[in-house]
């Protein structure tokens, strides 16, 4: 069976090895925690503190050299620190510590090591890669944000790679400080010309080259998960940040430990076309047609009604022959789109999200909706189909006789203290209900009510999942995450890009049936070879060549289908995990046939926990097999969770 790499870590340290040549400092206040951004998680000298790791609480770790210093000469030296006189120190075996800080430790010492693309930087007790790629400047180069990876061990030892965005101080009036005041937040600038972060001290606050790890508004991080196109593009994203980190990790300390990811056997694939993907749309267009659209401008001031007729316009390019009309009110036989604002800006007594549009389908856009885009134009009549079937009480969207079921599914989710539940009968019709204690006992419906309100960030119970027979499943979430054969790639780019040439004499021997295009004394670098072969087929044949006789790589071919499936199961189509009778995990990637060279986000590993019966899930596979949930991209749910959600 094919596997999957996944990040959760295999980590065994040598801890008698690790002990002779490094000492371990638990730190821990008297304080009930430690201040958000406390100095002394920045001040204590370089040349003695190797690293420092700090997640929440009341206490940090301190990695030193062996015998570089006491847990006396530490104390004294946070003594005339802010707090300092709180801390106690404790020295520390490396096998009393847990696990996940051990290793973090050692990643966050890697800061003094050079990389092409990166800098590491151990700031207030956590690891952040930064890549000049992930910095946003104006025409005179001043940096106004940055963007930086925190690389993180979880306890349950997985590998989280989360962005941050770290923002000016100049523009500070341009964000929200509502748990911390701005004197509050760490100050960093860059150290030296390397582009290492550091902590400003206290004469060098507010300067105009200061930042804080904090976003403008609502600006989010962006750091792609995934793009193979070259070594520098692969070095801007967060593969590339874990396959440079890793590399200098196991250079550095192969005799103090063994680091590797898990692999998990794939037990069964779902693989598809966008073609099969696409067909949806047909329904779109005939219900579309059938229907029409009636445009209702809620805002009504001097642009919206511009605004809407654009849209329309943009409708019409698509649908040319679609019928379409305003007014004031909703139509009963028309598919209804509403133009209002974003909720943050009503109260909630006139807030038009909260109507009762039960009698009609209805799909609201405010002005986040982007009328240039053909994507956001076809989102917005897919989500009016999927409209149009919620008020019809029936899937059509999709032809639900297909998948041959032959009895009724019931699906549900949370929504405050009640449940909402939809219950789907073999032609497709369906009944939505909140909180329909027929479905479950009381006893159930308590009990599922527990797990829901007793499941954390990295458990999080997303669905429930129940058959005519009395099998009951739950879909949860995990901090768990598939990944791409990450060395392998990362090797066969890296590669790639050395500046290598090749001599005429040595190409006429190894491509002896085109000894005619080199010249015996030249020197021919990569792309002087594979301009000479314009044919796709011809130029992958010399390249694989050239690789087997010299080692040299001309040009990376991962996008077809031998590549996609020695180096990217995992992360395409949708893979389904059996473990046990009462688990399974399944994930959902990009689709693989045709995919681009770009991955945006992970592809998140879903546990299946059977609660009564078996494991019902692997039927319902099929329904993630969809496009119309997110448009352009498999779901990542089976889809009547989207109609249980979009219902009002």
């Amino acid at each position: 069976m094919p596997e999957m790499i996944i990040n959760k870590i295999n980590f065994n340290p040598n801890f008698d090895y690790i002990d002779s040549k490094y000492d371990f400092y638990q730190v821990t206040t008297s304080e009930k925690f430690i201040k958000f951004g406390a100095t002394f998680l920045d001040s204590l000298s370089p040349n003695i503190i190797k690293a420092i790791a700090f997640e929440t609480g009341k206490t940090f770790y301190i990695l030193t050299k062996k015998e570089s210093t006491s847990t006396g000469q530490l104390s004294n030296l946070v003594q005339n620190m802010e707090d300092g006189n709180t801390l106690s120190f404790s020295k520390f075996e490396a096998k009393r510590l847990p696990l996940h800080i051990l290793l973090q430790l050692f990643l966050n010492s890697i800061g003094a090591s050079e990389s092409q693309y990166f800098s590491f930087n151990n700031l207030t007790g956590k690891l952040f890669l930064y890549n000049k790629a992930w910095q946003s400047t104006d025409k005179e180069g001043k940096i106004w944000s940055l963007q930086v990876l925190e690389v993180k061990i979880t306890k349950d030892m997985c590998l989280q790679l989360k962005a941050h965005l770290m923002s000016s101080i100049l523009l500070k009036k341009e964000m929200e400080f509502k748990k911390r005041k701005f004197t509050d937040y760490p100050q960093y600038t860059f150290a030296n010309t390397n582009n290492t972060l550091r902590r400003v001290s206290k004469t060098e606050l507010n300067q105009n080259d200061n930042f804080i790890l904090k976003p403008v508004n609502d600006k989010k991080a962006n750091i792609p998960f995934f793009d193979f196109t070259d070594y520098k593009k692969l070095a801007a994203t967060k593969i590339g940040c874990l396959y440079v980190v890793m590399n200098i990790v196991k250079e550095k300390y192969s005799n103090y430990f063994s680091i590797n990811f898990e692999k998990s056997e794939i037990t069964k694939t779902l693989k598809t076309t966008r073609a099969e993907l696409e067909k949806y749309k047909e329904y779109v267009e005939s219900i579309i047609l059938e229907k029409g659209i009636n445009f209702i401008d809620v805002i009504e001031s001097s642009t919206s009604g511009e605004y809407l007729h654009d849209i329309e316009e943009k409708i019409k390019e698509l649908i040319p022959d679609v019928e379409t009309s305003f007014s004031k009110q909703l139509s009963k036989t028309k598919l209804n789109i509403r133009y209002i604002k974003d909720k943050s800006c009503y109260v909630p007594e006139e807030d038009p999200h909260q109507d009762d549009l039960s009698s009609f389908s209805v799909q609201h856009i405010t002005n986040k909706y982007s009328k240039d885009s053909q994507a956001a134009t076809y989102n917005i009549l897919k989500e009016l189909a999927i409209k149009n079937d919620l008020h019809q009480k029936k899937i059509t969207i999709q032809d639900w006789t297909i998948y041959g079921f032959n009895n009724d599914w019931i699906f549900g989710i949370k929504e405050e203290q009640s449940f909402k539940f939809m219950k789907i009968h073999p032609d497709g019709t369906f009944v939505i209900e909140k909180t329909e204690r027929d479905l479950f006992s009381q006893n159930e419906f308590d009990k599922y009510m527990e797990l829901y309100e007793g499941s954390t960030t990295e458990d999080k119970v997303l669905a429930i999942i129940k058959d005519s027979e009395g099998n009951i499943n739950l879909i949860r979430d995990t901090n768990m995450y598939s990944l791409p054969d990450f060395e392998s790639v990362g090797k066969i780019l890296n590669e790639v890009a050395k500046s290598e040439t090749l001599s005429g004499d040595l190409l006429k021997e190894i491509l002896p049936e085109h000894s005619n295009k080199f010249e015996v004394e030249r020197e021919y670098s990569k792309i002087d070879i594979l301009k000479m072969f314009p044919s796709r087929t011809e130029k992958q044949n010399i390249v694989e060549t050239i690789f087997k006789d010299t080692g040299i790589r001309l040009h990376s071919y991962l996008r077809n289908k031998e590549s996609r499936e020695e180096y990217f199961t995992g992360i395409t189509d949708i893979n389904y995990i059996f473990k046990d009778e009462k688990s399974a995990f399944y994930c959902v990637g990009e689709v693989g046939n045709g995919m681009k060279n770009t991955l945006e986000r992970a592809s998140v590993l879903r546990k299946i926990e059977v609660l009564e019966g078996k494991n019902i899930f692997e039927e319902l596979l099929p329904l993630m097999e969809v496009e119309f949930v997110r448009y352009g991209m498999l779901t990542v749910l089976p889809f009547p969770i989207k109609y249980l959600r979009e219902d009002k």
